[in-house]
């Protein structure tokens, strides 16, 4: 395709190899940590890991959804504005909200040593009070360079977390030392010195204009609370799971699924480096080219994912026995169903984002709140019966499904916002 071609030879073409390179450092960290810690650790201790760190992201997608979506559309229309004093008021929401979920942590800390909980867990949480903080600065700070396509702002702390992340944690490994409270130590750790980074080299100018904070809270609000919410039914489902996985089955299960999904995370470094570039270039596409410049855009972006996300599904389908094997040991080749499940979900999240970066482009957060409240029916009614019938394949199957209805749902939205905007505007 003539757009294809024209996107390989543009400025953009190195800003995605960035992006994806970016994004590929980011997931080789997440996939070569789960692997050393299920070398190295029980299925058991795999499992809290992985309660562990679906906290972390939870808390991830608020931030992303609360501050960084509505900073990313509205830092692109103060035309003859310094961004500068933006970004300071967002960094001050952004600590508002890490002190909110510090404070969430601790919550259930308390219950944990009330309730007389695994003792590994218990002292997992009380590592996690302060690593998390830190995890979510270092994904706020690599967004904001995606946001401005500073991609080497973003290599910058990604490179820096892979060193310190993987090494720290390759040698406690080594040493015979791994346990999953030292390995959430050195990944907090990691964060906050790639944060200092990013900060002492000056990645992205900014300022604090304490009057502005409360006024821009107000406006980015405004905006995102659809997205919030949405984002907490569809993705919260997801987290979820692992939860609701040793709830049902036991610790050891929630190990598998989650050394599954991460096996399948594989697959994100072309979703979320296609989408670091594409998201920022569909909200271009609609301010200088109409909605038929946005619809081309999404339609490549659309495009992409399917050949990469399709290819990986294939991959999965016919060696991930032999992968499960390979890197974990056979007693994970048992979950190899819930392997090939998690990849289609991988290709479905991608189409679903595709709609997404539409309605966000349109400034329609209503419409991915209907998607995401899709997902959550759609997962929430299929999880009990298919666990109790299938095991993590039916948790695996669950959440494909709810994806697959928000694709639906966020495509219909989408179709109908662009024909009210053709019919009212004829841009």
């Amino acid at each position: 395709m003539p757009q294809i071609k024209s996107l390989l030879l543009s400025r953009g073409a190195t800003q995605g190899m960035l992006a994806l390179f970016d994004q590929s450092i980011a997931s080789v960290t997440t996939f070569l940590t789960m692997l050393l810690l299920a070398q190295s650790c029980s299925q058991d201790e795999v499992g809290i890991y992985s309660l562990c760190f679906s906290l972390v992201m939870l808390a991830n997608v608020i931030q992303e959804r609360a501050l960084l979506s509505p900073y990313l559309v509205f830092v692109h229309q103060r035309e003859n504005q310094s961004d500068d004093k933006l970004l300071g008021s967002t960094l001050v929401h952004q600590a508002v909200l890490a002190f909110l979920v510090t404070l969430s942590v601790s919550a259930y800390l308390v219950y944990l040593f009330v309730s007389n909980s695994n003792q590994q867990m218990t002292t997992s949480v009380v590592v996690l009070l302060f690593a998390t903080p830190a995890m979510m600065l270092r994904d706020f700070v690599r967004t904001i360079s995606f946001t401005h396509l500073k991609m080497r702002g973003a290599l910058v702390v990604d490179a820096a977390v892979f060193v310190l992340q993987i090494g720290g944690i390759g040698l406690l490994a080594y040493l015979d030392l791994l346990t999953v409270p030292r390995a959430l130590l050195v990944v907090g750790a990691s964060c906050a010195v790639a944060t200092v980074l990013w900060l002492a080299t000056k990645q992205q100018d900014f300022s604090i204009e304490w009057t502005e904070v409360p006024g821009d809270w107000k406006k980015h609000w405004a905006y995102s609370k659809w997205l919030v919410a949405g984002r907490l039914l569809g993705n919260g489902s997801r987290l979820f799971m692992p939860w609701v996985v040793a709830w049902m089955i036991d610790l050891s299960s929630a190990g598998a699924l989650a050394v599954c999904a991460t096996l399948a995370g594989i697959s994100w470094v072309f979703v979320r480096g296609i989408n670091n570039l594409m998201r920022p270039r569909a909200v271009q596409a609609l301010n200088h080219g109409g909605t038929k410049a946005l619809v081309s855009e999404l339609s490549l972006t659309a495009i992409i994912f399917s050949i990469c996300l399709g290819s990986m599904c294939v991959v999965y389908l016919f060696a991930g026995d032999w992968l499960l094997r390979i890197l974990y040991g056979p007693d994970f080749t048992d979950a190899t169903p819930a392997l090939i499940v998690l990849g289609f979900n991988t290709l479905a999240t991608s189409l679903a984002m595709t709609s997404s970066n539409g309605l966000a482009a349109l400034e329609r957060p209503k419409g991915n709140f209907l998607g995401e409240a899709a997902t959550f029916v759609t997962t929430v009614v299929l999880a009990v019966p298919l666990i109790n019938a299938y095991g993590i394949t039916g948790a695996a199957g669950a959440i494909l499904g709810g994806s697959l209805a928000s694709v639906v749902v966020m495509t219909a939205v989408l179709s109908r916002e662009l024909r009210t905007l053709d019919a009212t505007t004829g841009r």
